[in-house]
């Protein structure tokens, strides 16, 4: 269906709705009197089946018990923290340790290992050890 069969529909619907005739909203817009038909065609058998408007008192008295459920139900509330909030913190707290630990180490690692100075580096963080390394390898 096109955006102008569409406005057009909009229209009729709104024309019987203002003045209760089909055939004032069929004048304006002809095209559409088999769509129209069918769509109405459905709204009858829906008002068809529409269960019965209830009766004021049980009215009041279903819309009185729904509002006091309500309102105990949003007593009972407390201010809480949701669930999850506690899992998001345990993992962010281990995440934070792991990167710390893994940064201690590369520093730790670099202290010890610098170019130019590995052997002073190795003497250094392990006192009393002599290095194990080759003469005359470059390092």
């Amino acid at each position: 269906m096109s955006p102008d069969n569409l406005r057009g529909l909009a229209d009729c619907y709104r024309i019987i709705e203002e003045t209760g005739s089909i055939e004032q909203a069929l004048l304006l817009h002809p095209e559409l009197e088999r769509e129209l038909g069918t769509n109405l065609v459905l709204l009858r058998r829906l008002a068809e089946d529409a269960p019965p408007e209830p009766e004021p008192i049980q009215q009041a008295a279903g819309r009185q018990l729904l509002l006091s459920a309500l309102a105990a139900k949003q007593s009972d509330r407390s201010p809480r923290l949701p669930a999850n909030l506690l899992l998001k913190l345990a993992g962010g707290l281990a995440g934070f340790i792991l990167m710390s630990g893994a940064a201690l180490g590369a520093a730790a690692a670099g202290a010890c290992g610098r170019s130019g100075q590995r052997q002073a580096g190795y003497r250094r963080c392990h006192p009393g050890r002599v290095p194990h390394l080759q003469h005359g390898a470059g390092n």
